[in-house]
């Protein structure tokens, strides 16, 4: 996986839509750097939500990510 291909996405704490950015952890708690095009946005958010892009896509291009739940063309759950 390329090192621009590395980001995160979580629950926002403050009404639990998914955000995606670079990830810091603190010692109460965890943020998401979301870059916009206007600024960059710390979001606070859930950190048992946290999951890492793959940095695979399937086959229509959707991005997967950790945790996703994949089935194979046999109907197979990965």
């Amino acid at each position: 996986m390329k090192i621009e291909n590395i980001k995160f996405k979580a629950k926002r704490l403050d009404n639990g839509e998914w955000v995606e950015g670079d990830l810091m952890k603190e010692s109460y708690g965890a943020r998401i750097i979301e870059h916009t095009s206007k600024a960059d946005n710390w979001v606070a958010v859930d950190p048992s939500t946290v999951c890492m892009f793959t940095g695979l896509r399937d086959r229509d291009g959707k991005e997967i990510w950790e945790g996703d739940i994949v089935h194979d063309s046999y109907d197979l759950c990965v």
